[in-house]
């Protein structure tokens, strides 16, 4: 059995974890930033632990200017990441 460390996420965990989250609910989620922080008063977005983007390209597509800084730089993190559909509002990048 490998060791790993303690809370590391593996591409299975986003796999099933992430995959399966209803768009419904993230749309939801995103209603909400958006009732809070309105445009063109709120043009940033900080998405911090954005896992594989569900929020940042959503809010990217609203019309925002979103960062997310993800918790690992697991390459097969990475990988999921970057199989959403690309934004040029969006920027990624992992915390040390």
């Amino acid at each position: 059995m490998q060791h790993r460390k303690p809370n590391a996420y593996t591409p299975e965990w986003f796999e099933f974890f992430h995959r399966a989250i209803p768009s419904a609910g993230t749309e939801q989620e995103c209603a909400s930033v958006r009732s809070v922080c309105p445009l063109p008063l709120y043009q940033c977005i900080l998405d911090v632990c954005c896992g594989m983007g569900r929020h940042a390209h959503r809010l990217a597509g609203a019309g925002y200017r979103v960062t997310g800084i993800k918790r690992n730089a697991d390459p097969g993190n990475q990988i999921l990441l970057t199989n959403w559909l690309p934004s040029k509002a969006c920027a990624f990048c992992h915390l040390p």
